[in-house]
């Protein structure tokens, strides 16, 4: 599991705890199924990437629901991930990060076609 999960999982679970410890089964059974839906949020399952240099993965599950090329010869890739989906992103090249860019924006929900350009982000 992520480490930045172990609040979401450990406050609910001791809610939840707590809860049973008053005997409220059905409050501390919803305390309880929160606490084990975010630690399946929170996964970070073994990720076996291909050798070979010259390949690119997905820096995370999901769906890639947008590639753009850019004048300057870039390009965007966004990725769609629904709760289901693991929420690690890893490095889908070999290379050296030269430039790390915060973006603030809005939180609009991420199956908007701008959803990529207007939220928050971190490039």
């Amino acid at each position: 599991m992520a480490k930045e999960g172990f609040p979401f999982v450990l406050i609910p679970a001791i809610i939840a705890l707590l809860l049973a410890y008053l005997q409220l089964w059905w409050i501390a059974a919803a305390f309880a199924a929160l606490a084990a839906f975010m630690a399946f949020f929170f996964r970070d399952p073994f990720r076996q990437a291909p050798d070979d240099a010259d390949i690119i993965v997905s820096a995370a599950d999901g769906k890639v629901t947008r590639i753009d090329r850019h004048e300057d010869d870039s390009t965007t890739v966004s990725v769609f991930l629904s709760p289901l989906d693991v929420h690690i992103n890893r490095s889908p090249i070999a290379g050296v990060i030269e430039r790390i860019q915060y973006v603030k924006g809005k939180k609009a929900p991420a199956t908007g076609n701008d959803a990529s350009f207007i939220n928050e982000r971190n490039s």
